[in-house]
């Protein structure tokens, strides 16, 4: 064999393996059958010669390049750090790679991260957007790229796969539990500037409170609630004027994480002191020295829905099967009742 310089080529593989440059090709896209002599003489050359075959190349001539993008508004998030550690597992599992962007809720970034991800020629791409970006998605969808929304619904993309939770009507719900206990000084956080999301479930909790007769107290309405910091103010409000609320709805498991923190360092008492609730994920309200009442999302189901979905829009396009129909999948929630809610005299 020639001394090699560089990295090792598919020249070097075959030549040390015996074979023909197109039975190494063969072998690594799998497009046709390679005894296993030959086979396990490319494999041991490979190995011996420790050859990476180019990505790039091999994505030309296939037309895939076996990678899947997935955009979230902030990997830090629990939720959406669950749905994609999940999402990775599950592709991984069908031999496809996934690249991770998280955009801060930040607008630019998110079309920057877009227009990379086309760039890469990504097989499918997952995202979760505040929607001021529609009109790119919507240039990419129709020139055939797999995309699948999910979180939030944007109505100028009806013809796209959607993966939602009912963030309006879980608020409403949460709200109606908060007024059946006596609870009219409610204090709600508000999450990312932009989310629709958080809109959703903000304007769940407005309707429901105007429903009874009552008007949403604009000092009570925390915004842009992303972090501790944002948190410490709600319960410093509270220790600077005794009853200025009676409960607070959080609109994140993370809110809900932080708030419970703070009551903690700043000796507040739930529900003794002020009730809490809010949208929770299971493994954070497990570790709350209360039962918590909210209500509980599942990252795991969105990200099962998201992958199988993908999924079929890849092996449409890979196959040329005509396209079905564009779903919206609905991914139930639990509602808890614990007893972080105290009833209270209106």
């Amino acid at each position: 064999m020639a001394e090699q310089r560089g990295r090792p080529t598919i020249w070097d593989v075959a030549e040390l393996a015996g074979v023909s440059i197109a039975t190494v090709s063969r072998y690594m896209n799998g497009t046709q059958a390679v005894s296993k002599a030959a086979s396990n003489a490319i494999a041991q050359a490979m190995a011996q010669l420790d050859y990476v075959p180019n990505a790039n190349v091999r994505s030309i001539k296939l037309g895939q390049t076996r990678t899947v993008g997935i955009i979230v508004p902030d990997i830090s998030n629990f939720f959406q750090a669950r749905v994609c550690r999940r999402v990775e597992h599950l592709l991984y599992q069908k031999r496809y790679s996934l690249v991770i962007a998280s955009t801060g809720n930040n607008t630019e970034k998110e079309r920057s991260c877009i227009h990379n991800f086309l760039e890469r020629r990504v097989d499918g791409l997952l995202v979760s957007s505040a929607g001021q970006n529609n009109d790119l998605l919507g240039r990419a969808a129709k020139g055939g790229l797999p995309l699948v929304l999910f979180e939030s619904y944007q109505p100028e993309l009806p013809d796209l796969d959607y993966v939602l939770e009912d963030s309006y009507g879980h608020a409403c719900r949460l709200t109606r539990s908060l007024l059946e206990r006596g609870h009219r000084r409610i204090s709600f956080l508000k999450g990312f500037e932009h989310s629709t999301v958080s809109e959703a479930r903000f304007a769940g909790f407005c309707d429901t409170l105007c429903a009874a007769g009552l008007a949403p107290d604009p000092a009570l309405i925390w915004e842009g609630c992303r972090d501790r910091a944002d948190c410490v103010r709600v319960f410093e409000a509270l220790r600077r004027e005794p009853g200025l609320f009676t409960a607070v709805a959080a609109t994140t498991p993370e809110q809900m994480k932080f708030l419970v923190m703070e009551a903690n360092r700043q000796g507040v008492r739930i529900p003794q002191d002020v009730s809490l609730t809010g949208f929770g994920i299971e493994d954070y309200t497990a570790l709350f020295p209360f039962s918590a009442t909210c209500v509980v999302s599942d990252p795991l189901a969105n990200a099962d829905a998201l992958v199988e979905l993908i999924l079929r829009r890849m092996d449409e396009v890979r196959t040329g099967k005509p396209p079905a129909p564009a779903e919206k999948r609905i991914i139930p929630c639990q509602f808890f009742t614990g007893n972080s809610v105290a009833c209270v005299t209106p």
